[in-house]
């Protein structure tokens, strides 16, 4: 049975996507808030250690103080990383139920079982493919179309892990070329849809309405991108027919050995990494430098920002911003030269030279911006 045109999935895709917007739009919009408010607190929470230095927040217990922040900070990515896999799953069975048209809550309720199964089969599918990556590239491509289903048995079929890969690759065999052309159809379409309109407002220099549609174009099609795969994932499986899988061992064994590859690279590329710097410590010391720099000019900047929100004008020089905004005025690692700082017509410019990137110089101007 010859799989349904790319075309014919896009139309289906829109007209669930249309009857099902509400809802879905929703479920999606959750998570990317929970992903803007976690940028946000992080955000203030710079800004926020800096005014803190003005009320002796770095004297007494520090150490007490530093752990604190830091717990907070890393319990507060974990918060964010949780719902925004919970709004991906939400997405993936608010999708898969169309039909029943469950809502919002619903989504949320069905997918609280399955983030921890998610996250696992993630981290598989990660892996797996990373490793076929390594066996000559080829195997890479072959398992990301194998495993493109991989989500939808989990949610659907209550497979998880290895089970999961193996079942959509099950699904996919025979079909690997239909597939692949109808996957590789989609980001052709998000790419007309995305990049024309985007062109004729750069072309009429409409830049923030360029910036606002940019945003709406990718949020709106992310869940229609998702719909068009559960089509073509439904097509598969009426494709196929019923049949009963039970996957062998040594099938598992292959995968996990593949996943194992994969996961070699992490610590492979941490050694390398050191390797590097063993044979050239002089370079890698020079960019860890140029870090500082940067990190120097935009600390700064947000301490010149802090005294002109509260004074209305911006500092003559930088030694005006001590000790109530900064300890001290930043100084290069390696020459102790404090950072370039000039005003003019209320205009400020921060430089900084650098030994292996090209110099930088920041202006409120471009802060502005």
């Amino acid at each position: 049975m010859p799989l349904i045109s790319p075309f014919a999935l896009l139309k289906d895709a829109l007209t669930v996507y249309k009857n099902r917007f509400g809802t879905l739009f929703v479920v999606y919009l959750i998570p990317n808030l929970a992903s803007i408010f976690t940028g946000l607190i992080i955000g203030f929470t710079g800004v926020g250690l800096l005014a803190f230095a003005r009320n002796n927040f770095f004297e007494g217990n520090f150490v007490v103080k530093a752990i604190s922040v830091t717990v907070a900070f890393f319990l507060l990515l974990l918060v964010s990383f949780v719902i925004q896999t919970w709004g991906h799953v939400a997405l993936i069975t608010a999708v898969v139920n169309s039909e029943e048209k469950i809502g919002i809550r619903e989504s949320y309720k069905r997918a609280w079982s399955q983030i921890f199964s998610y996250w696992w089969l993630t981290i598989i599918t990660s892996f797996v493919i990373l490793g076929g990556f390594m066996l000559l590239f080829f195997p890479g491509i072959i398992f990301s179309i194998w495993f493109s289903m991989a989500y939808f048995v989990l949610v659907v079929e209550k497979k998880g892990g290895i089970d999961a890969l193996l079942k959509s690759r099950e699904y996919v065999k025979g079909y690997w070329w239909g597939v692949f052309g109808r996957l590789a159809f989609l980001p052709v379409f998000f790419i007309i849809v995305y990049f024309v309109p985007t062109l004729i407002f750069q072309i009429l220099k409409l830049k923030i309405i360029e910036t606002i549609f940019a945003s709406l174009v990718i949020f709106i099609l992310a869940p229609l991108g998702l719909i068009y795969l559960w089509i073509l994932f439904k097509n598969l499986k009426l494709a196929k027919g019923e049949f009963e899988f039970i996957p062998s061992n040594n099938s598992r064994l292959k995968f996990v050995l593949v996943a194992i590859l994969g996961g070699l690279i992490l610590p492979l590329g941490v050694g390398a990494t050191i390797v590097l710097v063993s044979i050239n410590p002089s370079k890698q010391l020079a960019r860890s430098r140029d870090q500082s720099r940067k990190s120097s000019i935009y600390i700064t900047r947000t301490a010149i920002e802090l005294y002109y929100a509260k004074s209305g004008v911006y500092p003559e020089s930088l030694g005006v911003l001590v000790p109530e905004y900064m300890s001290q005025v930043p100084k290069d690692p390696k020459t102790e030269i404090p950072l370039r700082y000039t005003l003019t017509n209320e205009v400020y410019e921060i430089c900084a030279d650098y030994e292996v990137e090209e110099d930088e110089c920041i202006s409120s101007s471009r802060f502005s911006d």
